[in-house]
């Protein structure tokens, strides 16, 4: 028998290992190969030179002393050993290796570390030579996301295959305290089969336990292991109570059809209004995405119900790329009844193409709306197909000025109404400039020319509908000027600017021979008092001569602290019949609108927008927007006011919204929230209380709401909604 002695051999990673650990590296043979070579340099002490070993998928280990039994063809490693082999890291006090049965027996402080970065550790292991079969005692796991098992024993096969006896799963953190206190959840089995290769882990008569009390048993689980993002099989179920549609029991199963789609069927049986089907399916493209949501149903009435949502994107190459999404419902109510979300006004199908150039964009787009709205008549409901913009900006000029050209093709199309065609063609030209004083002017001039076809399109004046050609020409200059003044100071900065436009145009161009299909919503408001044109769309423009003025201040600090302020009007010479009232600019002066914004982050930032009546100083919009508080208490909010100006539902409204959050400690949160209508015969709209526990491996969140609203089939109602996720093995949604 050979013997290191004290002698420390050297070894390729000799250099790296504290105490200049032994290290040596060798192919032939495998791992006898380098326990033999490593034996031969150990007997040459510390002044033996490095071995550079250059075969493919080598073994490296270290340790501290080495000792070759020759008769016997046993190899000792004594200290700090550590053994690499394909990915594979092998650590422990004490290594030994027959070399006739190719095994290996380590003892004292076992690990082995997977390529995928879980970590298996023992008292005592013993394991072929590569490092891929074997028994362990007493085995302990760490998966690769923190999770972890314990067992009384372990068999290892081919190095993707390790069975468990007596196991105990869990991905929760141990008391610090009292590491013997149960987590609070864990599966007991009584036998664990983890199949790396096919990255499952089962197991076979196994409890589920909360705080150490079992709850559920099942003769047979499975789920993947921290390696998969998807896999296909039955989710956890949804559980729940409906005052329409009675007891809720839901069945979801996941389908990962490839590694670039899959699809949710989630049978759903409901005691009132029977089974339900729910769909929903994703595919990625190299280029483009696909998603689709779907559901269907016959009610108790044999109603045929459901919807259909479906989104559609590709990039064809670099400046091309193309859209759609396909939307419908069965009827007005059928979303909000059943719980699928969506929109509560309208559901709008859009088909685009659009293209990037390095001066200009084009898109081609159609439409289709379904409205959801009580009394809303589909019919008159417009088909948009075509709707083709051009937009080109044109690179600086000599005089640095830039020509810009914008062109629209719209066809709107109707089973109940007028129909409507429109070719479009606007030019401008800008200049910018300045004065020696520090003024900023931009100059623009520019010209629409607007042809409309329309079909049986109603008149105010007339109550012959009008059908043939119409149009106009409309030029307009405008001068705009802003003066900025900077005060630099030792904590704070500020920043006051007047600003100031004036518009010249024809008078009118609004003939009611031209329809109006997207100019309908307009209002004055701090974001277009400084404005040449307020429509919003192009089949509306505001002539005449206008002179926009404002007034903005700024201050801010280095630390992030802000407040704006903003006041603006609008004055026009000539009075604008097709502007009313409720637009804020009825009259010649305009009513005045202004915004404040503080921020003083991150404890409180405030928001507020306001609209004032010039001829009897009467508030007609004021919004108030906030958040303050710290993570123990944060509170939110929003106040509206709208005045009732022009008989719409939307109008009228007075309303105050609430929420209020805290962080009550390091896992539980509450909040409460709510929306009160403060007009005459308003009330508490919606009321609700919520709460969320989260920690490493569990989450618990629940809340209850109450509404008062009505709208046909839907009634006042209260709902209690839990969710429940075992982090690692899925989650459950219950409502009541």
């Amino acid at each position: 028998m050979d013997s290191g002695g004290d002698g420390r051999a050297s070894g390729p990673l000799a250099a790296a290992a504290p105490g200049g650990r032994v290290g040596s590296m060798a192919r032939a043979g495998g791992w006898l190969g380098a326990m033999v070579v490593a034996a031969s340099l150990a007997a040459t002490a510390a002044a033996a030179q490095p071995v550079d070993w250059t075969e493919d998928d080598p073994i490296v280990f270290t340790a501290d002393e080495l000792i070759h039994d020759r008769e016997r063809q046993i190899v000792r490693a004594v200290g700090r050993v550590q053994i690499d082999h394909e990915g594979r890291i092998l650590l422990a006090d004490e290594v030994t290796y027959d070399q006739r049965r190719d095994l290996m027996t380590a003892t004292g402080n076992v690990a082995l570390l997977e390529p995928s970065g879980e970590v298996l550790f023992s008292d005592r292991v013993e394991i072929t030579g590569d490092l891929r079969s074997g028994l362990i005692e007493n085995i302990r796991v760490i998966m690769s996301d923190g999770a972890r098992f314990a067992a009384v024993g372990a068999v290892r096969r081919e190095g993707n295959l390790t069975e468990m006896r007596k196991a105990v799963y869990s991905p929760c953190d141990l008391c610090a305290d009292d590491p013997t206190r149960a987590p609070l959840w864990q599966i007991k089995a009584v036998q664990v089969r983890h199949d790396q290769a096919a990255r499952e882990i089962e197991y076979r008569d196994a409890w589920l336990e909360l705080g150490g009390i079992p709850v559920l048993y099942t003769p047979f689980l499975s789920h993947p292991d921290p390696t998969v993002t998807r896999k296909t099989g039955f989710l956890l179920p949804i559980v729940g109570t409906s005052t329409d549609l009675g007891f809720i029991i839901g069945m979801p199963f996941y389908w990962a059809i490839s590694d670039h789609k899959d699809a949710t069927i989630t049978p759903i049986y409901t005691s009132e209004e029977g089974p339900v089907l729910g769909l929903e399916y994703r595919q990625a493209f190299k280029h483009g995405l696909l998603e689709f949501d779907g559901s269907g149903t016959v009610d108790s009435e044999d109603d045929i119900r459901g919807h259909v949502f479906s989104s559609f994107r590709y990039d064809i190459n670099q400046r091309w790329r193309a859209s759609a999404a396909f939307n419908r419902t069965s009827d007005d109510t059928y979303l909000r009844r059943y719980g699928f979300g969506g929109p509560s006004r309208t559901v709008t199908s859009r088909g685009l193409a659009e293209r990037f150039g390095r001066h200009g964009y084009l898109s081609a787009q159609a439409f289709s709306f379904q409205p959801l709205e009580a009394g809303a008549d589909p019919k008159k409901q417009p088909i948009v197909a075509p709707l083709i913009d051009y937009n080109f900006s044109a690179p600086l000029d000599p005089y640095g000025g830039r020509t810009t050209v914008d062109l629209n093709l719209a066809s709107l199309v109707r089973r109940d109404g007028n129909d409507t065609q429109r070719l479009s063609a606007r030019a401008g030209w800008s200049l910018p400039l300045t004065d020696i004083v520090g003024g900023l002017y931009e100059v623009t001039a520019s010209v629409w020319a607007d042809g409309y076809h329309v079909h049986e399109l109603e008149r105010d004046s007339d109550k012959t509908p009008f059908t043939g050609f119409s149009g106009r020409i409309w030029p307009q200059l405008s001068v705009g000027w802003r003066w900025p003044w900077v005060r630099m100071g030792d904590r704070v900065n500020q920043i006051v600017e007047p600003v100031a436009q004036i518009a010249i145009a024809p008078i009118g161009g609004n003939s009611n021979k031209i329809p109006d299909e997207d100019s309908q919503d307009v209002e004055i408001d701090v974001n277009n008092v400084i404005s040449a044109n307020r429509f919003p769309g192009l089949d509306r423009v505001e002539g005449g001569t206008r002179l926009n003025y404002g007034l903005e201040w700024q201050a801010f600090t280095s630390d992030g602290q802000s407040l704006t302020a903003f006041i603006g009007q609008s004055y026009r010479v000539q009075q604008n019949a097709i502007l009313d009232e409720a637009s804020g600019l009825g009259s010649r002066l305009s009513d005045v609108v202004a915004s404040v914004d503080a921020s003083f982050a991150p404890w409180f930032n405030v928001g507020y927008r306001t609209r004032v009546n010039t001829q009897d100083a009467g508030f007609r919009r004021n919004e108030v927007q906030f958040g303050g508080g710290i993570r123990a208490l944060r509170l939110s909010g929003r106040y509206l006011f709208f005045a009732d100006e022009r008989g719409d539902e939307f109008e009228g409204r007075e309303e105050l919204a609430l929420d209020l959050r805290s962080q009550l400690t390091r896992h539980w949160q509450g909040r409460a929230f709510s929306l009160t209508d403060l007009a005459e015969d308003g009330g508490l709209r919606r009321v609700g209380l919520g709460f969320t526990y989260e920690d490493e491996c569990f989450l618990l969140d629940g809340s209850w709401t109450r509404q008062t609203f009505r709208d046909r089939d839907l009634v006042p109602d209260n709902s209690f909604f839990i969710r429940v996720s075992l982090k690692t093995l899925g989650e459950s949604e219950t409502r009541f």
